[in-house]
């Protein structure tokens, strides 16, 4: 069982005079709450938990509970809060792990009873029974009164800062939410799973580093990360398909991007040409999950289908190019062959195979046989020296006169979600990697070579400045990445502080744009940048040795 914390700043006053006069019917006094869709919903259940109280239908702490999600929901229409996975003060000490486990002291807790008194003199079998700490999904926990805010911060603050360094992210939060409820003389209260939209807090622009910036996408949509193309990234968003669905593009080359959206349409993959046509992998409503090859000349114009000979349930996996010809793969599929006897039990798999454009159609690539895996590594680049490279499954293909001929071996394993996977190295390599085994680089008829040897957490690569590539890692207590100088065999640590208002498991992608000379973090919801010349103002340490170089490299 999960727990979706959101820690608040509450006005005790706005409760007693406002929530509860509304509550009791002794005021019909519009707030910022009744905008909300839900509201007369909202306010009738709680009604009705005290009206089952009066009946003995209801135990009064039952609807203590109620009362009080309303009354954090209430309070959160108009004041700041911060969401929080599986964390808040009442699980402090019991749902953390060892090192950071604290036991919030009793001395700065109050009891939201105090919030309810003309309610529990109406209904005196409220009185001793609201929560003051989480005990199941759906309730509030600790409540801190206004005038103990200030010294609740202290203590926290402390406690904190005694932690490990990367073990603080965990409690910025918290630290916001305390530093905003002393800050404007209002009272802390959390809860889990609340009638609340999820929602997240930052610091204030006065206290924000030097060179930080964020850019927050205006449309408020969960953005999954497809391609960079240059200065420009490639988002799409499917939650609440087919009602909405959009492909973003996001321009780079200066500071605030700019964003084109094409409508009405949800991206596995996309890539430009060195043309500059357009292709995703996409469907739309009028064929839900059926992936199709759209192709534009430009970002702003309609698509072009190129259709398979064949779509099965679910189309393409995944579309980019070979030169200027569109290369896509049909997805693989399971065929239970008892199925119609209610068995299940057998099944067989139906592989994908490449398919690649020719006369407006996309056409089976006949050199190249079908994968045996039903989760192929895919991908395609072009080299430094002109040379046009497809990955399928283990090895790279070049395309050449017509024909795709074998000149690399690609030992990577990537997931089929991972739209950052390959990067040039030299006129005639690339790098790739391996999500467990972490970066290598290859050229034409060699075998690979593995760099970083101590990184074996690898999510994605991209470009960097010069020759280094980005190296985004993954894992509870890792950097959030590595930019690596290949050529000096030195890397900087990008850790979690590079980017210290944003949860690093948030951050699923780093991008440096030349034009901007900014390194960019990529979240669903919004974008980090800070100046390149901060990263590279850093420590660089030893590739091989993981040791902090005392010395400038010449």
């Amino acid at each position: 069982m999960g727990y979706d914390c959101t820690l608040h700043v509450v006005d005790e006053d706005v409760i007693r005079t406002k929530f509860v006069p509304r509550l009791l019917d002794e005021s019909n006094e519009f707030a910022p709450f009744d905008t909300r869709d839900d509201a007369n919903e909202l306010w009738a259940t709680v009604r009705e938990s005290l009206a089952q109280i009066e009946s003995g239908s209801e135990a009064p702490h039952r609807a203590a509970v109620t009362i009080s999600q309303l009354a954090v929901a209430f309070s959160a229409a108009e004041l700041p809060y911060h969401y929080e996975r599986g964390f808040c003060l009442s699980m402090w000490d019991s749902h953390q792990e060892e090192a950071v486990t604290a036991l919030f002291p009793k001395k700065h807790r109050g009891n939201p009873e105090t919030l309810f008194a003309a309610l529990i003199s109406r209904h005196p079998a409220l009185k001793g029974e609201f929560p003051t700490d989480i005990e199941s999904n759906f309730c509030t926990g600790v409540y801190i009164p206004a005038n103990k805010v200030p010294q609740a911060l202290k203590w926290v603050t402390r406690k904190v800062n005694s932690f490990a360094k990367p073990d603080r992210r965990l409690f910025r939060g918290l630290l916001l939410v305390l530093k905003e409820a002393a800050r404007q003389g209002k009272a802390y209260w959390e809860g889990t799973d609340l009638p609340v939209p999820m929602a997240t807090m930052h610091p204030p622009e006065s206290e924000r580093i030097p060179g930080l910036e964020d850019w927050k996408n205006p449309d408020d949509v969960y953005m999954d990360f497809l391609v960079q193309d240059g200065p420009t990234l490639v988002f799409a968003h499917g939650i609440g398909f087919p009602r909405d669905c959009r492909t973003v593009h996001i321009d780079l080359s200066h500071w605030p991007p700019k964003t084109t959206v094409v409508w009405n349409e949800y991206a596995v993959s996309a890539a430009r040409s060195l043309s500059g046509r357009w292709v995703t992998a996409s469907m739309t409503k009028d064929q839900e999950y059926m992936y199709r090859a759209r192709v534009r000349t430009s970002v702003e114009e309609e698509p072009t289908l190129l259709l398979p000979p064949e779509e099965r349930e679910n189309g393409l996996s995944w579309a980019s190019f070979i030169g200027d010809r569109v290369i896509a793969v049909l997805r693989a599929m399971m065929e239970y062959p008892n199925a119609s006897r209610g068995d299940y039990s057998v099944e067989r798999l139906i592989p994908s195979y490449p398919l690649l454009e020719e006369d407006g159609r996309l056409v089976p690539i006949a050199e190249l046989s079908p994968s045996p895996e039903r989760f192929p590594n895919i991908g395609s680049i072009t080299l430094r020296d002109g040379s046009n490279v497809f990955i399928w499954d283990y090895v790279g293909y070049e395309f050449r006169n017509g024909e795709f001929t074998p000149s690399f071996s690609v030992p990577g394993r990537w997931s089929v979600f991972d739209n950052c996977a390959l990067v040039t190295r030299g006129l005639d390599g690339f790098y790739f990697f391996h999500e467990e085994e972490g970066l290598f680089s290859v050229r034409r008829g060699e075998a690979a070579v593995r760099h970083l040897p101590k990184l074996n957490n690898v999510r994605g690569i991209s470009p960097g400045p010069g020759n280094s590539v980005l190296v985004r890692e993954f894992g509870e207590r890792s950097d959030l990445g590595k930019l690596y100088f290949p050529d000096e065999q030195t890397y900087v640590r990008i850790e979690p502080d590079v980017f210290p208002d944003e949860d690093p498991f948030d951050i699923r992608s780093l991008h440096y744009i030349k034009e901007c000379d900014r390194l960019i973090a990529a979240t669903p919801y919004r974008l980090w940048s800070r100046p390149i010349e901060y990263v590279l103002s850093l420590p660089r340490y030893n590739a091989a040795t993981g040791r902090i170089r005392r010395s400038k490299p010449s």
